[in-house]
């Protein structure tokens, strides 16, 4: 005889009941056709329902009190659906199916499958399809999604293709942009393994970190090429003219490439102070170089505040443009004073809070400028005549002592603005003249400046 899985036994006093009930009685007349139970007797048909419910349902079951004439499956079934029932609100059962929308991250599948089972309490009757198709809709997640189908009128088999396929799509998306994601990670590891580690560079003859070489952007005085010094330049020096008095290049370049500037979270480092927002306490750095006050996205959810659109186009350090996620205005308490202020809201990990904003906040105070009697400069000099005459000099003879370990570390090189280029050369030339200062014609191993 073959063997068939036996239903588990009717469960009455934990859970939704009635829905134990239903699988349960599912489950029997799965398990009654696979086994023949129902060309057999009506006694052993009663008796092997019985036998599968179980001890407490069994002890309910003698409570019912049917004649042993009446006894059927199809009795005892409905004696105990009609004993575990709760007496049905229709009012109610309408407004949970109004009320059953798609959840954030639910797949589809799974809120039109709610929306079916409670359908079944409601009792529609013929607008049971189109109140289904209604509900769909209007209570999906996706606006986008929601807004297209609203359009025109479909039928619902077309609705829950369409869902399912948008669904489905956006998943393919997700899984696109993880792969992308994990190439790009492959490709950086490298460089972030090297980031940190000091080496011996060809392009400086120095050692410094990754991304931190003093001849990135400087021009060689003997190629005239860029990114490298002169004592690494791979050309002969008998190849090339070099003019002593020629001011580098790199101090007079006007423009620089973006993908040598760092954009870098902010860190704990700097001022920051305790807001209460809506009694939320948060933890603000204060930026008085910040015009607007910024808060990460995720700290926002804890509010309970209106968020609305914002058009806003904020402009960060380095001319990196951040488009505000919506903004909102909140009364903030700080320790000092009170103000409502308004915030925008960003993909960000730390928020700020800006000089305008501190200062109704009674955290920074502006202070008032003194009227002072100044004098002419002719004045003053007339006034300082010994300290504006000569050249001057220390003294005393002053020597620098280094220690016998001590590293260099590179820099960038400082940028001269294009405007007093030309006053920079004759600076210059003026202190070689005067013996101030002494040209160098070849790069050193020494990075002070």
């Amino acid at each position: 005889m073959a063997s068939y899985n036996k239903p588990n036994t009717l469960n009455i006093t934990e859970g939704n009941v009635i829905e134990n009930f239903k699988k349960f009685k599912q489950e029997v007349e799965i398990y009654f056709t696979a086994t023949e139970t129902y060309e057999k007797p009506e006694k052993v048909q009663t008796a092997r329902l019985l036998n599968l419910m179980g001890e407490e349902a069994l002890r309910v079951y003698n409570t019912f009190g049917l004649p042993s004439d009446e006894e059927t499956v199809e009795s005892i079934l409905h004696q105990f659906e009609q004993y575990l029932s709760p007496k049905k609100n229709e009012i109610m059962e309408h407004f949970k199916f109004f009320s059953c929308k798609q959840k954030e991250s639910e797949p589809f599948i799974e809120y039109l499958t709610r929306l079916k089972s409670q359908l079944k309490n409601c009792d529609f009757g013929d607008m049971e399809e189109k109140l289904l198709k209604t509900q769909i809709i209007l209570g999906l997640f996706d606006p986008e999604m929601q807004s297209r189908l609203l359009r025109e009128d479909t039928t619902l088999k077309k609705i829950i293709n369409y869902c399912q396929a948008c669904e489905e799509a956006e998943h393919h998306k997700r899984e696109l942009q993880n792969e992308t994601d994990k190439v790009f990670s492959v490709s950086t590891d490298r460089v972030q393994r090297n980031i940190g580690k000091q080496f011996i560079c060809n392009r400086c003859n120095r050692n410094h970190t990754y991304r931190n070489c003093p001849a990135f952007g400087r021009q060689c005085n003997l190629c005239k090429g860029y990114n490298h010094f002169s004592a690494c330049c791979k050309k002969k020096k008998s190849d090339v003219n070099q003019d002593v008095n020629q001011v580098s290049h790199a101090d007079e370049e006007e423009g620089f490439d973006i993908n040598s500037i760092g954009v870098l979270d902010i860190t704990d480092s700097g001022w920051f102070e305790t807001i209460i927002i809506n009694g939320v306490n948060i933890r603000f750095k204060i930026d008085t170089g910040a015009s607007v006050n910024v808060i990460p996205e995720d700290m926002v959810q804890q509010l309970n505040v209106n968020i609305s659109n914002s058009k806003v186009q904020l402009e960060g350090f380095g001319g990196h443009i951040v488009q505000p996620l919506g903004k909102f205005v909140a009364v903030c308490e700080s320790k000092f004073g009170t103000s409502e202020e308004l915030f925008y809201v960003c993909k960000c990990k730390i928020p700020l809070l800006s000089m305008k904003s501190s200062i109704h906040l009674k955290l920074l105070a502006q202070n008032e400028v003194l009227d002072i009697n100044l004098i002419s400069k002719e004045e003053f000099i007339k006034q300082n005549e010994v300290v504006f005459k000569g050249l001057g000099a220390f003294p005393d003879i002053f020597s620098l002592k280094l220690k016998s370990d001590a590293v260099p570390v590179g820099k960038m090189a400082r940028r001269v603005p294009f405007k007093i280029k030309e006053k920079l050369k004759s600076t210059l030339n003026e202190y070689v003249e005067r013996g101030i200062i002494t040209p160098c014609e070849a790069e050193t191993n020494n990075n002070s400046k």
